[in-house]
Protein backbone atom coordinates (compact mmCIF):
# COMPACT_ATOMS: atom_id res chain seq x y z
CA UNK A 1 0.00 0.00 0.00
CA UNK A 2 1.43 3.38 -1.04
CA UNK A 3 1.95 6.12 1.51
CA UNK A 4 -0.17 9.22 1.28
CA UNK A 5 1.78 12.29 0.16
CA UNK A 6 2.63 14.77 2.89
CA UNK A 7 0.83 18.11 3.21
CA UNK A 8 3.98 19.80 1.91
CA UNK A 9 4.08 17.54 -1.16
CA UNK A 10 0.42 18.26 -1.91
CA UNK A 11 0.98 22.01 -1.69
CA UNK A 12 4.11 21.82 -3.82
CA UNK A 13 2.06 20.02 -6.49
CA UNK A 14 -0.35 22.96 -6.40
CA UNK A 15 2.52 25.37 -7.06
CA UNK A 16 3.94 23.16 -9.81
CA UNK A 17 0.58 22.75 -11.57
CA UNK A 18 1.03 25.75 -13.87
CA UNK A 19 -2.66 26.67 -13.43
CA UNK A 20 -2.91 30.31 -12.23
CA UNK A 21 -6.11 29.66 -10.24
CA UNK A 22 -4.66 26.63 -8.50
CA UNK A 23 -1.41 28.46 -7.77
CA UNK A 24 -3.35 31.42 -6.30
CA UNK A 25 -5.34 29.03 -4.07
CA UNK A 26 -2.14 27.31 -3.02
CA UNK A 27 -0.62 30.68 -2.06
CA UNK A 28 -3.62 31.28 0.22
CA UNK A 29 -3.42 27.79 1.71
CA UNK A 30 0.35 27.69 2.23
CA UNK A 31 2.07 30.98 2.93
CA UNK A 32 0.39 31.87 6.21
CA UNK A 33 -0.28 28.49 7.83
CA UNK A 34 1.35 27.43 11.09
CA UNK A 35 2.47 23.97 9.89
CA UNK A 36 6.26 24.01 10.25
CA UNK A 37 6.63 20.72 8.33
CA UNK A 38 5.01 22.27 5.23
CA UNK A 39 7.39 25.24 5.36
CA UNK A 40 10.42 22.96 5.81
CA UNK A 41 9.28 20.93 2.80
CA UNK A 42 8.87 24.13 0.75
CA UNK A 43 12.31 25.34 1.83
CA UNK A 44 13.85 22.06 0.63
CA UNK A 45 12.18 22.53 -2.78
CA UNK A 46 12.42 26.31 -3.12
CA UNK A 47 14.26 26.14 -6.48
CA UNK A 48 11.44 24.11 -8.06
CA UNK A 49 8.92 26.51 -6.50
CA UNK A 50 10.67 29.54 -8.02
CA UNK A 51 11.03 27.93 -11.45
CA UNK A 52 7.39 26.82 -11.56
CA UNK A 53 5.84 30.10 -10.43
CA UNK A 54 8.14 32.69 -12.04
CA UNK A 55 5.95 33.26 -15.12
CA UNK A 56 2.53 32.50 -13.64
CA UNK A 57 0.13 35.45 -13.90
CA UNK A 58 -1.25 36.01 -10.39
CA UNK A 59 -3.32 38.81 -8.86
CA UNK A 60 -0.97 41.48 -7.43
CA UNK A 61 -1.68 40.63 -3.78
CA UNK A 62 -1.01 36.90 -4.33
CA UNK A 63 2.17 37.68 -6.31
CA UNK A 64 3.45 39.92 -3.49
CA UNK A 65 2.63 37.27 -0.88
CA UNK A 66 4.31 34.51 -2.89
CA UNK A 67 7.41 36.59 -3.63
CA UNK A 68 7.73 37.51 0.05
CA UNK A 69 7.30 33.85 1.04
CA UNK A 70 9.93 32.67 -1.46
CA UNK A 71 12.33 35.36 -0.26
CA UNK A 72 11.90 34.14 3.33
CA UNK A 73 12.48 30.53 2.28
CA UNK A 74 15.63 31.49 0.36
CA UNK A 75 16.99 33.29 3.43
CA UNK A 76 16.48 30.13 5.47
CA UNK A 77 13.35 31.17 7.36
CA UNK A 78 11.24 28.01 7.15
CA UNK A 79 8.65 29.46 9.51
CA UNK A 80 5.31 30.94 8.57
CA UNK A 81 5.52 34.69 8.02
CA UNK A 82 3.59 36.58 10.66
CA UNK A 83 2.10 39.51 8.86
CA UNK A 84 0.44 42.02 11.21
CA UNK A 85 -2.73 41.98 9.10
CA UNK A 86 -3.31 38.27 9.76
CA UNK A 87 -4.53 38.71 13.30
CA UNK A 88 -5.23 42.40 13.73
CA UNK A 89 -8.93 43.28 13.61
CA UNK A 90 -9.10 46.68 15.33
CA UNK A 91 -8.93 50.26 14.07
CA UNK A 92 -6.73 50.21 10.92
CA UNK A 93 -5.42 53.71 11.65
CA UNK A 94 -3.86 52.43 14.90
CA UNK A 95 -1.47 50.15 13.01
CA UNK A 96 0.08 53.00 11.05
CA UNK A 97 3.03 52.21 8.84
CA UNK A 98 1.78 48.71 8.13
CA UNK A 99 -1.83 49.23 7.11
CA UNK A 100 -2.75 51.97 4.69
CA UNK A 101 -6.31 53.28 4.36
CA UNK A 102 -6.78 53.71 0.60
CA UNK A 103 -10.44 54.71 0.63
CA UNK A 104 -13.11 55.78 3.07
CA UNK A 105 -16.86 56.35 2.82
CA UNK A 106 -18.54 57.81 5.91
CA UNK A 107 -22.22 57.26 6.70
CA UNK A 108 -24.31 58.30 9.70
CA UNK A 109 -23.04 56.13 12.57
CA UNK A 110 -20.76 53.91 10.50
CA UNK A 111 -18.11 54.01 7.79
CA UNK A 112 -16.45 51.74 5.25
CA UNK A 113 -12.71 51.70 4.63
CA UNK A 114 -10.58 49.98 2.04
CA UNK A 115 -7.31 48.98 3.70
CA UNK A 116 -4.11 47.66 2.12
CA UNK A 117 -1.34 45.92 4.05
CA UNK A 118 2.10 47.24 3.08
CA UNK A 119 3.78 44.05 4.32
CA UNK A 120 1.91 41.49 2.20
CA UNK A 121 -0.21 43.61 -0.19
CA UNK A 122 -3.51 42.05 0.95
CA UNK A 123 -6.60 44.25 0.75
CA UNK A 124 -9.52 44.41 3.17
CA UNK A 125 -12.91 46.04 3.39
CA UNK A 126 -13.26 47.29 6.97
CA UNK A 127 -16.63 48.40 8.32
CA UNK A 128 -16.50 50.63 11.38
CA UNK A 129 -19.62 50.85 13.56
CA UNK A 130 -19.27 53.79 15.91
CA UNK A 131 -21.23 51.95 18.61
CA UNK A 132 -22.44 53.37 21.90
CA UNK A 133 -19.22 53.16 23.94
CA UNK A 134 -16.57 51.56 21.74
CA UNK A 135 -16.26 51.38 17.94
CA UNK A 136 -16.62 47.91 16.42
CA UNK A 137 -14.71 46.78 13.32
CA UNK A 138 -15.63 44.07 10.83
CA UNK A 139 -12.80 42.98 8.49
CA UNK A 140 -13.43 41.21 5.18
CA UNK A 141 -10.63 40.16 2.84
CA UNK A 142 -11.00 41.30 -0.77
Amino acid sequence: MARKPSAGAKRLRGFLSGDPLRVARTVDRTCGIADLEVHKYMAAHVDALVAATRNIALPPDRRATLDHYIERLQRGHATPPRCPCQGYRGDPSQLGGTLRITGRVTHAGWSEMRVTCDACARSFQVTEDVGYHVPQYDWRAL
